[in-house]
């Protein structure tokens, strides 16, 4: 399959004079092999605004993409991403748009040994395991040589790059390609126009891998407000350039359109896996200081009321304990209740474990109008960062966020991250509280343990409540934690902890009619979605 592209290659750099003739004439060569080709950057983009409407043609076997660096920032900055989000969620453009914060950094064990297999199998036979597109011979075809081209541009801006370094940098890719661009290309349709904006960090390997995209056949802009990307020349001849005439700290602004229009910055879900929860429309006059959207699974209705029904059909008992899944290798506790980072993991008493009520916030979540129209909970999980529900804060333009013993409430509209179906949901803000220590997996949950929730149900800032893990429920192939402490409305997005004080899992719902049967999204889950932000 790469043996057309490696007679490119000595071609090119038997004739151009130049390494960066050799990457301006390689972006344009046409591979045969593949089932279409691209061209890049075939007419110049000038602006944010150009980049959003500019719709590359597909004719053939060819199709014209756009790999472009916005460096600086400018007045008006920030209303032209708005801008260019409200033309693709109005429908004002057809096709798959996608904003990005950031690229999934952190393998559970299971994966590092996933993407190593596959990465040995690339190494064999040359061929591509990882991807959404299945049996589908274009993306096939199309990804194969992407990732030839992308490999070899890595090897040659490495320099002495030896086994260890290249298989590392493949296998991140590896990952990225399973992760993100198997649900960007998981409809078949090449002429189909796509449009991935990006504002995280950027180095080396981040660009190679949206340069892979664009060999895939989408548009990348990548968004630089600080200043350009500590890229090799070299490799940023790749892209084209809108230069705007400042450099600072401007802020990308969070992705506010309906999630029903698109994917948004959702993080893309595994193949084949089933969402977890349905969230219904909130409803557009819901008084304020009211608690959370219901939560709604097929054959139950579950809300963030503590409430209970019979078991559905599709819920199934799991044993009396959860087996360590999570992405972090188990670590012995050492005989003194101190682990070997030295944190204190003895058994606390209610007032001790009461006291970590200053590391969960309230949260209030305000339309355009700057009206509140829900309440709910979230947790300090790192410097400025917020975990919290998805359900809690969709459909809100900005947030005010309280905290235990500060007068001050704090206001943001960064919602820097969400993955609709873990429900799970990230806000920035400036400030830097205590963040709550989260479990990672020391011994296995089991049934029986004595847990404690804090939340601000019905809006009584940060209630504390204890119980015990009732059950573990397999639901459309989730594991959830079933706890018994009562929560109501607003504790959504609240912490559910062991007696060690350590988040075991985020209060998310509960079933109608009953009482003190609620689930919780539990911590592998919170470990694999924002374990990059966790901090201790």
């Amino acid at each position: 399959m790469a043996s057309s592209f490696v007679r490119i290659v000595i071609k090119y750099r038997k004739t151009c004079k130049s390494r960066a003739d050799f990457y301006g004439e390689l972006c344009q060569e046409r591979i045969g092999s593949v089932g279409f080709t691209v061209r890049e950057n075939a007419m110049r983009v000038d602006s944010i605004g150009a980049f959003a409407r500019i719709r590359g043609g597909f004719r053939r076997d060819r199709k014209d993409v756009y790999f472009i660096r916005c460096v600086g920032t400018k007045a008006g900055y920030e209303t032209d991403i708005r801008e260019m989000d409200a033309l693709w969620a109005a429908g004002g453009q057809s096709g798959y748009y996608r904003r990005l914060f950031e690229l999934p950094r952190r393998l559970t064990f299971e994966e590092t040994g996933r993407y190593a297999q596959a990465y040995q199998i690339w190494e064999s036979e040359r061929r591509l395991t990882v991807g959404a597109w299945g049996n589908e011979t274009l993306w096939q075809e199309t990804a194969e040589e992407a990732l030839s081209r992308t490999e070899t541009l890595f090897l040659r801006e490495t320099g002495n790059a030896n086994e260890t370094i290249r298989k590392n940098f493949l296998v991140k890719l590896l990952y990225w390609i399973d992760k993100i661009a198997g649900d960007i290309f998981s409809d078949r349709d090449a002429a189909l126009v796509r449009k991935v904006v990006y504002s995280g960090e950027l180095k080396k390997q981040e660009y190679l891998f949206f340069y892979f995209l664009t060999q895939m056949g989408a548009d990348v802009l990548l968004l630089c407000p600080n200043g350009e990307a500590q890229i090799p020349r070299g490799l940023l001849l790749l892209s084209g350039e809108i230069r705007l005439p400042e450099q600072g700290t401007a802020s990308v602004p969070a992705y506010c359109p309906e999630v029903s229009n698109g994917p948004g910055n959702t993080e893309a879900a595994p193949s084949g896996r089933t969402p977890r929860v349905t969230i219904p429309p909130r409803h557009p006059r819901r008084p304020a200081g009211v608690g959370n959207t219901p939560v709604s699974f097929p054959e139950v209705r579950i809300t963030a009321a503590a409430a209970a029904v019979s078991p559905p059909a599709r819920m199934q008992e799991r044993p009396d304990s959860l087996p360590g899944r999570a992405p972090f290798a188990g670590r012995p506790v050492a005989a003194s209740g101190m682990t070997a980072a030295g944190t204190d993991r003895r058994e606390k008493d209610f007032e001790e474990l009461a006291r970590l009520a200053s590391s969960v916030v309230m949260l209030s979540v305000h339309n355009d109008g700057g009206e509140v129209f829900a309440t709910g909970s979230g947790i300090m999980i790192g410097a400025g960062y917020i975990l919290t529900n998805f359900h809690v804060v969709r459909g809100g333009c900005f947030y005010s966020v309280r905290i235990e013993d500060c007068e001050t409430v704090f206001r943001t509209d960064e919602l820097i991250k969400y993955h609709p179906l873990l429900d799970l949901a990230l806000l920035r803000m400036e400030y830097s509280g205590r963040p709550l220590p989260i479990y990672r997996g020391e011994a296995p949950l089991v049934r029986g343990q004595k847990v404690v929730a804090i939340g601000s149900p019905m809006g009584l800032f940060n209630s504390v409540s204890d119980g015990i893990i009732a059950g573990f429920r397999h639901i459309r192939d989730t594991d959830m934690i079933q706890f018994t402490a009562p929560i109501s409305h607003g504790s959504s997005g609240g912490a559910v902890l062991n007696m060690q004080g350590e988040m075991i899992g985020i209060s998310t719902a509960g079933f109608d009619e009953g009482q003190n049967l609620n689930l919780a999204v539990g911590y592998t889950d919170i470990l694999a979605f924002a374990g990059s932000f966790i901090r201790s």
